[in-house]
């Protein structure tokens, strides 16, 4: 910005002032600013701005400052900056969004106006605050999980104590030497209680109460043991053909996991196929 000087070689108060505020104007880099005539029309717009606006409208000398958001908060803006431009008070912060196509679908900036001092005019800022939208976004996502993780543990430290009953009176009626059938009936529930004990322990370790224990399995064995569990889940209207020779290959994993994962592979297969259908579970050692 050129100086001028007085008579007796000296840049007067008002140049100076003019210089600094331009070299503020220039230098600022977290906020787009924009200098508006009495129409809300842009006289100036520093650099950051025009970064800001990216590929959508630019901030050009003549330009309604409305112009450079998006068609959903342009409305809102122009109200900000009449209200900035009619009052010695700034209108209220409000967030609002460029008209920049490229964006990402969360993109925000705030946006604040307020009258110039002296002149006729306003000054509008714009901050993008994408980036902290997004942090505040995670940090309550965070406090969800973690309420929701509290909330697992006492559902599965509940449930665990009905397991633990059902076991003890599966293993009571065992004890009096039923018939056969009833024998088999008391097997398959406490079956049932041992593997939704494994499921509890997964719900433990999911609300950070209790670690996964990974072992070394045989697959085929493992998958056997959970065919029955298997069948009464496919439904009335399909079969269930499992494929899975025994042994079959050693992994390390968490059998409560591994349970899950078949319950959820046979209870989708069931749900894709409404009509029914047959739900084929394969296991094939495959050599790297």
């Amino acid at each position: 910005m050129a100086q001028r000087r007085t008579g007796t070689g000296r840049v007067s108060e008002a140049e100076q002032d003019a210089s600094a505020f331009g070299r503020l104007f220039d230098s600022e880099e977290e906020a787009g600013i924009a200098v508006l005539d009495s129409a809300g029309l842009i006289r100036l717009a520093n650099p950051a701005l025009w970064a800001l606006c990216g590929a959508g409208p630019a901030p050009s000398t003549g330009t309604p400052g409305a112009a450079l958001f998006d068609a959903s908060s342009r409305e809102a803006v122009a109200e900000a900056v009449a209200a900035a431009l009619a009052g010695p008070r700034a209108a209220p912060a409000r967030l609002a969004r460029l008209a920049d196509p490229a964006l990402p679908g969360d993109a925000a900036v705030e946006v604040l106006c307020r009258p110039l001092r002296g002149e006729p005019g306003a000054l509008l800022r714009v901050v993008d605050v994408t980036l902290r939208r997004r942090m505040k976004r995670q940090m309550e996502e965070g406090a969800r999980l973690q309420m929701l993780g509290q909330l697992a543990g006492g559902i599965a430290h509940d449930f665990n104590n009905l397991l633990a009953a059902i076991g003890g009176a599966a293993e009571a009626a065992l004890g009096r030497a039923p018939g056969a059938q009833t024998a088999a009936d008391l097997g398959r529930i406490l079956d049932g209680a041992a593997r939704g004990a494994r499921l509890v322990k997964q719900l433990l370790a999911f609300a950070s109460r209790q670690a996964l224990a990974p072992q070394v399995i045989a697959l085929g064995d493992a998958v056997a043991a959970m065919e029955p569990l298997l069948r009464q889940l496919r439904g009335p209207r399909h079969s269930l053909l499992v494929d899975a020779p025994r042994p079959g290959p050693a992994v390390r994993v968490d059998l409560s996991q591994l349970d899950q994962v078949l319950v959820n592979l046979v209870v989708n297969a069931r749900e894709a196929m409404p009509q029914g259908g047959t739900i084929r579970l394969a296991l094939h050692d495959m050599a790297l």
